[in-house]
């Protein structure tokens, strides 16, 4: 009984001590063996039952259960994975039967079965450890099968190799190279479709095909060597292309418009190495078109930054104009000194500039007439000089998608409706909306001088539909 205590005792200290499944699995078997020969010693003939007492016995047996619960679950998963290892392994060799029975069977196939089963051999221990033995007696039969079969089809494609070899031989004396190229190249592709040999001959029989066929590509690779060469070389010239525009890139905005005669120089050369056959994604090309797309857009920056500039001219001599009448018309006794003002704050002429001229030729027209005594400089006040206004006030809020004044719900509408019936019956030819915003803008200029208070209401709503008309312009010219 002490024994039994002590045993007790000892299974009750497996829990705290970091065994291995099956070592804490052979000291309960050892346990319960020895608990078996302690009862066995004690039994004398004829009795009927143990001498251990009951409480130890209880004792021993749930310290038992409870330390092989502890183990159960590594026991069962480590089982079902070698069950199943065990039915991989049986579906390799059903697989292997199936092959072996198929006369056709590629080398390859037969040659990789081979392999799944050395793997399968040498990793037994993945399966239950009473199916361990019979399972390797089968493998080790079906590769013995194997390596007989795998011989005949290596005989098979060394016998397709050397015929081969036979016609590689007779291609060097072919008269038409291009003709041989190709019989060449068809020779390999049989070659490629004969499959591979053993490792030992394998290696020198294509060292032997190939020593037949070398001459023959020589000078294609040499011509394929020039053409890459030149090819190189082509690209190394599109690169400096490249780096010549985004150098002019880097220029300030004034220096880059003076450069557009080179930058169409560049597009030639471009043209004439061929960068224009490129593949749209090639990262060359790309490169190119993003360092033309980036100098265009300067040079769309610098106009619109030279008809911002123009636009402020002709607003300032608009209202210097405006002024200047005002002026003459309430002190004419001031005329000359008033008009040498307005001289000396007139910003320069742009001769090229049809709206530039017109208002040049009114202050010319104001000149000529203060020479010319008495003079009268008295400002348009008449309804249809403001109707003119109004009406081309409309037609801009119109087209730049403005609203208008309340006041002038029903011209607008009348003006939307005549322009509707002029497009339906072709009366009137659309222009595109940049020239007709164009003209519109020198119509402004062309009207007569109104009385400032009316003026300003006026300018002050052509001014906005400008500036929102250039804004959807550039826009979708962008």
């Amino acid at each position: 009984n002490k024994i039994r205590a002590e045993m007790v005792e000892q299974l009750q200290s497996i829990s705290t001590v970091n065994l291995h499944p099956d070592a804490v699995k052979n000291t309960l078997a050892d346990a319960r063996k020895k608990w078996q020969a302690l009862e066995a010693s004690e039994q004398l003939p004829g009795d009927k039952y143990f001498h251990a007492p009951a409480s130890l016995w209880r004792q021993f047996d749930q310290t038992c259960d409870l330390a092989f619960k502890l183990i159960q679950p590594f026991l069962e998963k480590r089982n079902k994975i070698q069950t199943e290892h065990l039915h991989e392994d049986r579906g390799l060799l059903e697989a292997g039967k199936e092959l072996l029975d198929n006369e056709d069977a590629e080398v390859n196939l037969l040659l990789q079965h081979q392999r799944k089963l050395g793997t399968a051999i040498r990793e037994l221990e993945k399966i239950p450890a009473k199916q361990r033995g019979k399972t390797a007696r089968n493998i080790r039969a079906q590769l013995n099968s194997l390596k007989s079969r795998i011989g005949s089809g290596f005989e098979e494609i060394e016998n397709k190799k050397l015929a081969l070899i036979r016609q590689a031989e007779q291609l060097s004396h072919s008269d038409d190279q291009r003709e041989a190229i190709q019989q060449a190249k068809q020779l390999q592709r049989q070659w490629q479709a004969a499959g591979s040999g053993s490792r030992k001959k394998d290696q020198a029989l294509w060292e032997t095909f190939r020593g037949h066929l070398n001459p023959l590509f020589t000078a294609q690779t040499e011509k394929h060597d020039a053409e890459k060469e030149a090819s190189k070389q082509q690209t190394e010239q599109q690169k400096e292309l490249c780096l010549s525009l985004e150098s002019i890139n880097k220029l300030k905005l004034a220096e880059q418009k003076a450069q557009s005669g080179k930058v169409q120089s560049i597009n030639q050369d471009w043209q004439t190495l061929g960068g224009t056959r490129l593949h749209k994604e090639n990262k060359l090309n790309l490169r190119f078109l993003k360092a033309n797309q980036l100098f265009q857009a300067a040079l769309l920056k610098s106009l619109s930054q030279q008809q911002m500039q123009s636009r402020k001219n002709w607003g300032l001599k608009d209202k210097l104009l405006l002024k200047l009448l005002t002026q003459l018309q309430a002190e004419p006794e001031s005329a000359t000194s008033s008009f040498e003002t307005t001289k000396g704050k007139w910003p320069p002429a742009e001769t090229s500039n049809p709206i530039d001229k017109l208002l040049d030729s009114k202050l010319l027209e104001i000149e000529k007439q203060l020479g010319n005594k008495p003079f009268n400089f008295e400002l348009e006040n008449s309804e249809s000089i403001q109707n003119q206004y109004r009406d081309l006030c409309l037609t801009l809020e119109y087209l730049a998608g403005l609203g208008s004044p309340k006041a002038e719900k029903q011209n607008r509408m009348d003006m939307q409706i005549k322009r509707l019936a002029e497009n339906l019956s072709g009366e009137v030819l659309r222009l595109p909306l940049a020239e007709e915003v164009s003209q519109l803008e020198t119509s402004w200029y062309q009207l007569p001088m109104i009385a400032e208070d009316s003026r300003k209401k006026y300018t002050k709503r052509f001014q906005l539909a400008i500036k929102e008309l250039l804004s959807q312009i550039n826009t979708s010219a962008n």
